[in-house]
């Protein structure tokens, strides 16, 4: 299900045991495989129920607000995958209860009342913008939305992701190429051992603004992420393309652009083994594992130095200048060695 705006739902959801009243965007109930892309919850008791036997449910690139009660509640179903939402302004973004194996990643969670993300057992959250660069709240030491116990965060994003700029694959065994040129900008060539899961997502804004970035940044920032990093084999290659307005705009010599790796509470760094290809426009680095730091979330920005300051032409009317305070200097020079004769 794709492309909806669903608000101030009402309705009735009729099963064996009984007839119940959910005011519910969505009710999916003893579904598995269910996907729901490019929606807006908004106004409803729940933006979407997920309950008993609803299995590897993928939610991506939606939107919930304003929701009274929760976002996305869970109740019972396992396996979902929540990527790149916007979930805000709900009492709950995110309530989970009796459910296994569920991922939350690459989501703007932000501005939610009482918890960003609540749950009564473990469930995978890393990789979610909270609202704040410090992180969540509650079980965290953040000041973003509140998260409870059994809630993993950590890593969490240091800015928010730009919405619908987060690319996933599932790879296997192999040398691949992940585009993700519609979504950020990069392309990533890596081989693999072993089956692993590929994120590549786009950031609004410097992450972590506070740690300066050491030349002129071009303004691009990415994130990639794999899951099993010890099935990659180092170094993966990666293209981030730009535009010449965009060099233009950030006062960048262009061939001075290159990848620079962030290093945490720290700074960014550039890559040992960047360039760019002025002729096509995109600046490429092979990064090693030191600087991946394994890829389990990694940012990157773009950047290079400004060009080199130029000599002001010199005009007809600079060069007689030129030419008189010479011509006065030398009979100044002449009178002075004439006197000393």
């Amino acid at each position: 299900m794709s492309g909806f705006t669903i608000e101030r739902a009402t309705g009735y959801y009729l099963s064996p045991g009984g007839v119940y009243y959910y005011k519910s965007g969505i009710y999916v109930y003893e579904s598995d495989n269910c996907r729901f892309f490019d929606n807006v919850f908004m106004g409803n008791n729940y933006g979407m129920i997920i309950h008993t036997g609803s299995d590897n449910t993928i939610v991506r690139d939606n939107i919930f607000r304003n929701n009274l009660k929760y976002g996305i509640w869970i109740d019972g179903g396992s396996g979902s995958r929540i990527c790149s939402n916007y979930i805000h302004d709900n009492p709950y973004g995110i309530y989970i209860q009796s459910s296994l194996n569920n991922h939350i990643n690459y989501n703007r969670i932000c501005g939610n009342t009482n918890y960003g993300v609540y749950s009564d057992c473990g469930v995978d959250a890393e990789f979610n913008w909270w609202g704040d660069a410090s992180g969540p709240s509650g079980a965290g030491s953040g000041t973003g939305d509140a998260v409870s116990a059994n809630v993993d965060y950590d890593p969490w994003l240091g800015a928010p992701l730009e919405l619908s700029a987060v690319h996933h694959e599932s790879l296997g065994a192999g040398t691949h190429t992940v585009d993700a040129s519609a979504e950020a900008d990069t392309k990533v060539i890596l081989n693999t051992t072993g089956e692993t899961d590929i994120y590549i997502a786009k950031y609004e804004l410097q992450p972590f603004p506070d740690e300066p970035f050491p030349d002129e940044a071009l303004g691009k920032w990415i994130d990639i992420h794999v899951s099993d990093p010890d099935n990659v084999t180092w170094p993966i290659y990666v293209e981030v393309g730009y535009s010449d307005a965009e060099v233009a705009a950030a006062g960048i010599d262009e061939s001075t652009l290159g990848l620079y790796y962030y290093k945490p509470v720290d700074t960014f760094h550039r890559c040992s083994d960047t360039g760019v290809n002025m002729t096509e426009n995109f600046i490429w680095a092979y990064v090693n594992k030191t600087e991946a730091s394994g890829l389990t979330g990694k940012e990157f920005g773009a950047g290079g130095n400004p060009p080199p300051e130029r000599v002001p032409a010199l005009t007809l009317i600079g060069l007689l200048a030129l030419i008189g305070i010479l011509s006065v200097v030398l009979a100044v020079a002449t009178m002075k060695k004439r006197k000393s004769k």
